[in-house]
């Protein structure tokens, strides 16, 4: 049963941020949705605000939501004269650190827990797939650092009023009848 309807995609960015950050347990300042800043932003974020520790050790979590083009959306009306769309996303999880891979594979190993699924689909989500963590070394600022990436493909249930046309706002007992007109004296 769906307790808690998802009105867009940014309802759906803030319940797989907490998920994140839940799940790991970290700072919500180390948890970047990738989408929301981006270029030069980005790098003022990392270097002037929060990440500007040269400790490899602290861990950063960048995420990207993008539409799966493996699947197509499904919509249909409902009774109630709303309109239902399944949509389908990919979430592409960075986390940097000295300690991404074991991050990662917790992150991993709590998102396949029934517990985390279950409050997910009583919000409308439905995890399809995770990937297993990759890890890799990427070069940032003369600095080698730990990278691990995971995906996570899920679908959601959105619900959306539907919009009345012209013609059915017409017979919408919106006629004007029995106009009484006063003259002004």
């Amino acid at each position: 049963m769906i307790i808690q309807e998802i009105k867009d995609v940014y309802d759906l960015d803030k319940i797989i941020r907490n998920q994140i950050h839940d799940n790991l347990e970290l700072d919500k300042n180390k948890i970047i949705n990738g989408l929301s800043v981006r270029g030069p932003e980005l790098i003022k974020l990392v270097n002037e605000n929060v990440y500007s520790s040269t400790d490899l050790s602290d861990t950063i979590v960048v995420f990207e939501r993008s539409i799966d083009p493996s699947e197509k959306t499904i919509s249909m009306e409902e009774t109630d004269n709303s309109i239902t769309t399944y949509s389908h996303f990919q979430y592409k999880i960075t986390i940097y650190g000295n300690v991404s891979d074991f991050v990662a594979y917790k992150l991993f190993s709590r998102l396949l827990s029934s517990e985390i699924r279950e409050n997910l689909i009583s919000k409308g989500i439905y995890i399809r797939d995770i990937s297993n963590p990759q890890s890799v070394n990427e070069f940032i600022n003369n600095t080698i650092i730990l990278r691990t990436d995971l995906e996570i493909v899920l679908s959601c249930r959105f619900n959306f009023s539907k919009i009345i046309s012209n013609e059915e706002f017409k017979k919408e007992n919106l006629t004007i009848k029995n106009i009484n007109i006063l003259k002004e004296e």
